[in-house]
Formats: C-alpha cells, structure tokens, sequence
C-alpha cells in the first residue's frame, strides 16, 4: 500500500498502524486490540479493579465503560475497511462514502461473546500473537516430595502436526470460494437479539486456511493436519517447591501448522494436611512429648520427612505454647538453597497413673484459691469445638489459661 495514503477517518491510527502497513499486520494489530477492549477482557477486568475505576462514582464507571465501547466500535469498523482490499483502497484514495454503511454500531462494540472470539481464531488450536493453546496439567505430591524433590514421568495428550501429510491435510487443494483465499469472511452477528453488527471472522468453509482440499484427504489425520498421540515428559521437581509453583517445558505442547508451539504446563498441587503447616521456607507439625520430659527436660524423638530418624535433646518447658525450634532442618529455597527451620509444636501426654500425693511432693502448686466464695460444680474432659463453630466474641480468652493453647493430651484423665 502507498505510503503517501491519507488516514482520514484515523483507521489506520486507531489500529496502531502506518497506511502502508501489511494485511498480515493488520489482522495482528485488530486481534490485539479485540482481546484488549472486549467487555470480558483481561484488560477490562483489570481496569474494572484499580484503585481510580474503584473510586468513581457510578456515572462515571458508565461513562467509561461506554467510552472503551465506543472505541471498540470504531475499531471493529476500521478493521472492515482496511481487511478488504476494494475498500481499504477507496479510502486510501478518500472515496470512502461506502463506509457509512459501518458506522453506528452500539452497545457492546460488535464484539461476540469472548468463547466464540476465541473459537473464531481456530478455538483451541490457536491463542494470541499465533501460539497454539498450552497443554494444562496438574501433578499431586505429598509434603515428602517437597522436602526431598523427586523426578517422576508423566503422559500428556498432545495435539501434534500430521507427519502423513506435513500438515497439509491431504494433496491436492483449491482456492476456498467462500473467502476467495482470504480466509475470513464478513459475517452479521446479533448481540442480545437487539443490535446486529458485522464482523470478520474465519471462514467456516476452510477454516481460515484459504484453501480446500480437492482431492482425497490424507489417511494419517482425515485433513485435519493434526493427529493426537502421548508423549512422556521427564519432571523434576525441586526441593522446596511450592504449592500452585509452575513447571513449564516451552513449545513442547499441541502443534498447529503455522503456528508457534504451545507450551506444557505442570502445576504442583501439595497434600492438604492439617497437621503440617508451611510459613516461608519453615515447617510447622505436631510432636509427641511425655510430661516428664515436658517437666524436667530430656530427648524428644522425631522422624523427619526425609526418613532420618532424629533425637532432639530439650530444656524443660516453662509453658506449652512454646515448639521446639530446630534451625535449618525446614524446606529448600529454591532460589537460594538455604534451608528454612522445623518448628515442632508440643503434644504432651499425661500419664493416667498419676498419684497426686507422690507428685505433690515434687510439684508444687503454683496457683492458691482466690479470696470470695466459690460454687463448687462438676466437669468433664472434652476437646474445645472448632474455630469456625464458634462466632467471634462469643468469648473472652483469660490469659491466665492460655497454656491449654499448647495441645494438652490426657491420657485417662486426671486422677484427682
């Protein structure tokens, strides 16, 4: 196209582009600005939940709204123009009278319903900037893998390029009559039965290819120039990954002829266990200790993650809400290699054969009857109901009682 060509109405401008740009440019430029303002765009969501959108009035988040719809408008019209040859050569010549015919729209800007968008630019064969779809899997692992890393084989069903054919889809092939070779046509949709509008979406007929196979199709794939295997992907996972934490293996997914490569995509999904808590690099589980270490001091034994089998040696315990802290026996950082700490949070166990007057001899009450008269009245033993059945401000915790915070487990109860 002459570079000297006038952009009148701003098309060409609006799409980011010179007049002398390329159809394919032109396409690139119309696909970006489509995912960018459609009411369900990524884009839109975004602006929907900043802090400036967030604080205008209700008016004004119309207004705007409306605005980025005006513009989608305008930019579905452009594309109408410039994507057909006749037309985008009339109005580089400023005999676009023809182009009334594409103004007006209102609304939600000539956009479909952002699946069928999508489904237009090939579904799930294809994504923006021409990049096949990636390949989305979850792998389950246990808090074991995290501590110790593991490399484990896993199968994918992938979409790949017919090698019967090279992607061709069968021999011999002629020009597609629905699109003239283009491979999009014009088509008219309704948006909510109340606006009509007209799009250029991908030919139905070629499926955007711009040409048809003539002849017989091709054996390997039915002239669908892909056919799906399994492939078997090596994973290693790192010591210390997180849980949602990403593996990507780049344009190793579904292939499409023409396009680039998806991508594989594993997702770590750890156990969901709720003895054992992760804070950073640290790990957080319960231990079981026995009153008399509790009181006097001893060694705690302890399996870790990894198989070791651990004697941890403690002080005696002034309270029940302090763990055993034991520096740098937690999870990898990956980006490191440090080690966090193993937090170990106390499950102490009384003795059911408790004498109290033997005891008494050793312990001595730290806690005398405060003055007033007291009611004397009868309990049990039971476990305090979860966090959640319990409204907030239901109670008021006395601090003199946190220690029961600890995990207290009585073994037989007490025998006084």
């Amino acid at each position: 196209m002459a570079s000297q060509a006038r952009d009148t109405k701003g098309y060409y401008k609006l799409l980011g582009l010179e007049p002398n740009a390329t159809t394919a440019e032109i396409n690139k430029a119309y696909n970006r600005k489509q995912v960018e303002l459609h009411p369900a765009s990524v884009s839109r969501q975004k602006m929907r939940r900043s802090k400036e959108f967030m604080e205008m009035s209700e008016e004004k988040k119309k207004a705007k709204e409306a605005e980025l719809d005006e513009e989608a408008t305008k930019v579905n019209e452009a594309y109408n123009v410039l994507s057909d040859e006749t037309k985008r050569q009339q109005y580089d010549n400023e005999t676009d009278e023809f182009a009334q015919g594409f103004s007006g729209f209102s609304g939600f800007s000539g956009f479909q319903d952002i699946a069928d968008f999508m489904s237009n630019f090939g579904g799930s064969r294809r994504s923006k900037g021409n990049k096949v779809e990636d390949t989305h899997s979850e792998i389950k692992i246990t808090y074991k893998d995290v501590f110790t890393g593991k490399t484990n084989r896993y199968k994918v069903k992938l979409s790949v390029i017919c090698q019967t054919c090279d992607g061709k889809g069968g021999k011999d092939f002629c020009m597609c009559k629905k699109c003239d070779g283009k491979g999009r046509v014009l088509a008219r949709v309704s948006l909510g039965g109340l606006i009509n509008t007209t799009q250029a979406v991908e030919c139905p007929d070629c499926k955007g290819r711009g040409s048809k196979i003539s002849g017989p199709p091709c054996s390997g794939c039915k002239g669908d120039q892909i056919v799906q295997e399994h492939k078997i992907i090596e994973v290693t996972i790192s010591k210390g990954v997180k849980n949602g934490e990403q593996i990507v293996y780049k344009k190793q997914g579904n292939q499409f002829p023409g396009c680039v490569p998806g991508d594989i995509v594993f997702s770590i999904k750890v156990e969901d266990r709720p003895d054992y808590q992760r804070n950073g690099d640290d790990f957080i589980c319960p231990v079981e200790i026995d009153i008399l270490t509790a009181l006097t001091g001893g060694v705690v034994y302890y399996d870790h993650l990894d198989g070791r089998k651990l004697a941890i040696k403690v002080q005696p315990f002034r309270d029940f809400e302090s763990s055993l802290f034991v520096p740098s026996e937690g999870f990898t950082n990956t980006k490191t290699g440090k080690k966090g700490n193993l937090y170990l949070k106390p499950k102490v166990l009384i003795n059911s054969g408790l004498d109290r007057a033997k005891l008494s001899e050793y312990i001595k009450p730290l806690l005398s009857k405060p003055s007033g008269n007291y009611i004397n009245i009868n309990s049990s033993l039971k476990k305090c109901p979860e966090m959640d059945s319990v409204s907030e401000g239901d109670y008021e915790e006395d601090p003199r009682y946190s220690f029961f915070r600890g995990g207290i487990n009585i073994d037989g109860g007490f025998p006084f």
